[in-house]
């Protein structure tokens, strides 16, 4: 069965200019890939303290981004925000828990500093730790996460939720505070979600499902209202990790090979879906 050429999206996958870049997105494109989120990744290291600190390496995001499409007929977007685990890292650093603060809600300003820029689409990773942590640092995470829907909000962007793996109870938590903040339900995309699809069951949140086989299926048994990512990281010590970058092309030509999606379905989840999230035309 022939494969029909419609967009593919790839929506989170991170670039290093340490990494194999855009040869990664060449690759993407090679497998039948079109259009692509670039999620910004963190350098190792304490996170920096500053906003021009922050802002330098979400510049170099944003311009890994533009090389790949410089050098590739894929479409690339940007998402910018502070990881949630450049919290803690900096509390594993001596830091103390303002001090540590302190330097995330840094890089949530530079972040909002950027969102005006071409390309960018969403504010993230943001959210919570999806490991345990002390009450204290637990509750400024979420005063912390909850700012970042604000701030998303505030500049009609996407959030992007780095957390833990998520049931309908914290699906329907989030989604609160999403309404609280004033960003619309449909614009909060939950990274490597768990296949929780049905509308009913995520209160409108969007998933964003890692491109394995079984939870692709897992998905599809709900409905088709998520989009697909590889999080690839781009790391030479851990090649492939978590998702190679071919991955999600590969997976929606074997899902249609399968029978298990249609064009409508396809079209959903790489046209509709970001369109709805992100407010882009794959299909343009």
């Amino acid at each position: 069965m022939s494969v029909p050429e419609l967009p593919i999206l790839d929506d989170h996958m991170h670039l290093s200019p340490d990494g194999k870049g855009v040869e990664a997105v060449k690759e993407f494109e090679r497998a039948g890939g079109t259009h692509l989120v670039v999620i910004h990744k963190p350098a190792d290291g304490l996170p920096p303290t500053t906003v021009g600190g922050h802002r330098g390496l979400m510049e170099q995001t944003i311009t890994l981004a533009e090389e790949a499409e410089q050098v590739t007929d894929v479409e690339t977007y940007v998402s910018l925000g502070p990881h949630p685990a450049e919290f803690t890292k900096s509390l594993d650093g001596d830091r103390d828990i303002d001090e540590a603060a302190e330097a995330y809600q840094a890089g949530l300003e530079a972040a909002e500093d950027l969102l005006s820029r071409d390309r960018v689409v969403a504010l993230g990773e943001i959210g919570r730790p999806h490991y345990e942590v002390p009450d204290d640092v637990w509750e400024t995470a979420n005063e912390m996460f909850r700012e970042g829907l604000q701030i998303a909000a505030e500049n009609d962007v996407a959030a992007i939720l780095h957390t833990e793996p998520g049931d309908r109870e914290t699906f329907a938590q989030w989604a609160e505070w999403a309404e609280e903040a004033g960003l619309d339900r449909s614009r909060v995309v939950k990274h490597f979600s768990p296949p929780i699809v049905d509308e009913d069951d995520n209160h409108g949140l969007v998933p964003s499902i890692i491109a394995s086989e079984d939870n692709l299926e897992a998905a599809l048994e709900d409905d088709d209202r998520f989009m697909m990512e590889t999080d690839y990281l781009d790391d030479p010590s851990r090649p492939g990790a978590v998702l190679g970058p071919k991955l999600v092309p590969r997976r929606t030509h074997q899902l249609y090979e399968a029978g298990l999606i249609d064009d409508e379905s396809w079209r959903r989840i790489h046209v509709e879906v970001p369109r709805q999230a992100y407010g882009i035309q794959t299909d343009a």
